[in-house]
């Protein structure tokens, strides 16, 4: 029987714990590796009460499952682990804890294989057939399995992903990480959501695991909600950082922010790095960005922080029998510090036909930047349809290139505009 190890590839952030990265548990079948609060646990968790959670050996098949009762919270790659269900493990499955314990099961050693030109080629380039077919065959030559991966054909299946994203499943599901895939296979764009900054396991953790993720390597944007309007309180510091203030200062936490990115697998390729939406320009932010372009040497932009003094609409797509008066596809919508979209008189975008609503939503510029606002008659009755980047909202901050859906099939795109003297002297430039 071929043996079969859980090890430890991510810990809580927490200074005081023992827990040591890298630490590997055989599965046996008389003696299961038991996680969970009590004392007589091989390993100890920071969880709400509940049952341990136990691996090993069943009939030689690698397997997880809870002792009766109500499990302690946690899931197996994205999928919870419910009352007394046993799961059968695969190899490359993983074991995630909402503290940010993660174990993953290993059948074999894990090899990772780097090919700096192909995959700065693919960062620029995603979709590439060419360049894919080199890094695939590159990967396969060395056994590294992401190779096998990116010619899966259910690295398309929403299951398939999360477990691709190992110790990420569950922020992944929770929607505290977006990812933007390529048809290889490969993650081009991430974004970390606030409740992926703040509390537990917390944002450095989430970049250090990000940063570890064999799918990341060609990563060239990512987006951390680290300032919406301002910063947060309760960022927690990282790994081994005990000299943390409270609340921690943006000249604290952007070098952090940094020094951590500069470790990841994609730091060469990374491209675009934004840490939120500002209502104005921030102290100091220039010359961190200069710092993050030393340690980030391939930085495109010109700042880490969006600042939206005006704003437009970019008209993307419309359902056939509507209008948008009086604009259509490719044209834009120059905003105002409070403009509605709807078939009211009212409204600075009007819409004409499909049932259109009197009001579908409304775009308002407030501290934390330009905010998608929707009816509040309509969120009250569940049946609001303004979607975000695929996604409902009641109330979102908007991005650049966010994708704005007040009605199906009717598609915004959200761009910042310069001020006129401003666009002037760059175009004379």
């Amino acid at each position: 029987m071929p043996l079969v190890f859980a090890e430890l590839v991510a810990v809580p952030v927490d200074p005081a714990s023992e827990l040591r990265v890298g630490a590997r548990f055989q599965l046996r079948e008389e003696t299961p590796v038991t996680i969970g609060r009590s004392t007589r646990c091989r390993l100890r968790v920071d969880a709400t009460a509940g049952q341990n959670v136990c691996l090993g050996l069943v009939g030689g098949v690698a397997t997880v499952w809870s002792e009766p009762g109500v499990p302690i919270p946690c899931s197996l790659s994205g999928r919870p682990i419910e009352r007394e269900l046993a799961l059968t493990l695969h190899d490359g499955d993983h074991l995630i804890f909402p503290s940010g314990l993660v174990l993953a099961l290993r059948e074999k050693p894990l090899v990772s294989t780097r090919h700096e030109g192909l995959e700065a080629t693919l960062a620029a380039r995603p979709d590439d057939a060419a360049a894919l077919a080199v890094y695939v065959d590159f990967l396969k030559e060395h056994a590294d399995p992401l190779g096998e991966w990116m010619v899966n054909e259910r690295r398309t299946v929403e299951a398939e992903r999360l477990r691709a994203l190992g110790s990420l499943a569950d922020s992944a599901r929770s929607l505290a990480l977006h990812c933007t895939w390529s048809a290889g296979g490969l993650l081009v764009a991430a974004s970390l959501a606030r409740h992926a900054v703040v509390g537990t396991p917390g944002l450095f953790w989430h970049l250090a695991e990000l940063g570890k993720l064999p799918v990341a390597r060609a990563l060239s944007s990512l987006t951390i909600d680290y300032v919406i309007g301002a910063a947060p309180q309760g960022v927690r510091p990282p790994r081994g950082v005990t000299t943390w203030p409270t609340p921690p200062l943006l000249e604290h936490v952007v070098p952090a922010i940094v020094e951590a990115l500069a470790t990841a697998a994609f730091a060469p390729v990374l491209r675009h790095l934004s840490l939120g939406v500002a209502a104005h320009e921030l102290p100091g932010s220039a010359a961190l960005f200069e710092l993050a372009r030393v340690r980030l040497p391939a930085l495109e932009d010109d700042g880490l922080f969006e600042v939206s003094t005006r704003a437009t609409l970019e008209v993307v797509s419309m359902p056939e029998g509507l209008v948008v008066f009086p604009h259509a596809v490719g044209s834009f919508v120059r905003l105002s510090g409070d403009a509605r979209i709807g078939a009211s008189s009212q409204c600075q975008v009007l819409l004409r036909g499909l049932r259109a609503p009197e009001l579908a939503c409304r775009v308002v510029r407030r501290d934390e930047g330009w905010v998608v606002l929707a009816d509040e008659q309509a969120t009250e009755t569940g049946t609001s349809l303004v979607k975000v980047n695929g996604r409902p909202v009641s109330h979102s901050v908007l991005r650049v290139d966010d994708l704005l859906e007040p009605l199906p099939g009717l598609v915004f795109r959200f761009r910042l505009t310069l001020d006129d003297a401003e666009r002037a002297a760059r175009d004379l430039g």
